[in-house]
């Protein structure tokens, strides 16, 4: 068990726990160690315009650069978790400090998302016997995210085209240096940044690959629901309402056990739809979200936390219907979200534009701008937001963490999500 105190105007309290992984990072980024981009045994470098295309150089973290980045490996940090911590410069539109970003993440720690990618499509692999119908899906979806974020203009949409742009920088800033006969291809890249939505995707396009759900023993149910979760949640606030608590464990295969804890922080020059430029969060080699989920927002921006657990389908008919390719993703719309919003109603909201319908978690957001240590608990402190095919449930809850505290273990809130997702 890992535990850090932060001292904060909140005096806000960040318990982490482990089983398969630890977290550890600050609540939030701060301005005054921003700058400070090198820790012990730090790979360091800078991604420049030229011509129209990104150019890495390694070593360099000042100049005119888009973006600068800073890499430190697991075996360097007690947690082993590497850190990565990339910023980006207000000199430059936003959708090329986004590209300039994906692409510096991909360059930095190209050696490990080539373990990773090994790993983790092993493990997909084993999910399914056809893993073809996913590629399609999954392609059909990337081609109609990218029209789309061409083709629109709002709030929604701009931040979907930064997103985008940062996936395809990592895709390219990974194939310039990744050695030609050993290199994963885009779509590999997509599927790993996937992996929480073919929990879905995979049982949804696929039958055969769906558990058996009516013929199970119980024991045989609760460990295939172990398997199918990824996490637990608690928050909790104290007697006397002077500190609050947030923490969050996550469990995968032990080929996931390749970790990154990820500092961004962006330089968005579009304030009217951007509520947070930096963000902190648990993660892993070659994916733009946390997949966990454990993300601490800016302090000085929107100042949310974001847990998340998964729930799961058990009703297959849920899927009919409501998993379509013209959609965004769960990690897609979350990261939109993180950005745009500024508090927890505001938050949902984004979730619930294009729901694709896979990687169905309850979402859990902290808006640590209405907890006022000692007095009573602000309405709007916290937000929970939980996703299923076709429907996206929301509320202020609250009064609920004024009981005391807040859990979350992979089993539904609502009862009409609970209803419909099987569990009844």
């Amino acid at each position: 068990m890992f535990g850090l105190r932060l001292r904060t105007p909140c005096r806000v309290c960040v318990l982490f726990l482990c089983l398969s992984t630890a977290y550890a990072g600050r609540l939030t980024p701060r301005s005054d160690t921003l700058p400070t981009l090198k820790w012990k045994g730090a790979h360091i470098g800078t991604v420049h315009l030229r011509e129209g295309a990104l150019v890495y150089e390694d070593g360099v973290t000042e100049g005119d650069g888009v973006a600068w980045g800073s890499y430190s490996d697991a075996s360097n940090h007690p947690s082993y978790f590497g850190q990565l911590r990339i910023k980006t410069s207000d000199k430059h539109p936003d959708i090329e400090q986004m590209r300039a970003a994906g692409f510096m993440e991909g360059v930095l720690t190209h050696k490990r998302i080539n373990d990773h990618v090994t790993n983790v499509m092993a493990w997909v692999k084993e999910q399914t016997d056809d893993l073809e119908p996913i590629k399609r899906w999954m392609e059909a979806q990337d081609e109609w995210a990218h029209r789309m974020a061409k083709e629109n203009t709002t709030a929604f949409w701009q931040h979907g085209a930064l997103i985008l742009a940062q996936l395809d920088g990592l895709v390219d800033g990974y194939l310039s240096v990744a050695p030609v006969e050993t290199a994963f291809t885009r779509m590999d890249l997509i599927l790993v940044n996937g992996l929480g939505d073919l929990l879905d995707l995979i049982p949804a396009l696929n039958p055969k690959a769906r558990p058996d759900w009516n013929n199970m023993t119980a024991p045989l149910m609760l460990a295939t629901l172990s398997r199918s979760g990824h996490c637990s949640a608690l928050i909790k606030v104290n007697g006397d309402l002077t500190d609050i608590v947030f923490s969050h464990s996550s469990w995968f295969i032990y080929a996931g056990m390749n970790r990154i804890y990820k500092h961004y922080s962006f330089a968005l020059t579009d304030t009217e739809v951007t509520a947070s430029n930096r963000s902190s969060f648990s993660s892993y080699p070659g994916v733009l979200s946390s997949l966990d989920d454990f993300y601490l927002m800016d302090k000085d921006g929107s100042a949310l936390v974001m847990l998340q657990t998964t729930n799961s389908v058990m009703d297959p008919t849920a899927y009919e219907g409501n998993v379509d390719p013209h959609s965004m993703l769960a990690w897609q719309r979350v990261r939109i979200a993180n950005q745009m919003a500024s508090n927890g109603r505001e938050w949902a909201d984004v979730i619930d534009t294009y729901n694709s319908g896979t990687y169905n978690n309850q979402y859990m957001v902290l808006d640590l701008k209405r907890f006022d240590p000692g007095k009573p608990l602000r309405t709007g402190l916290l937000w929970v937001v939980e996703q299923m095919p076709g429907l996206v449930a929301r509320a202020d809850t609250t009064d609920q963490l004024e009981r005391g505290y807040w859990p979350s273990y992979n089993v539904p809130y609502f009862r009409e999500v609970y209803d419909l997702s099987g569990y009844e």
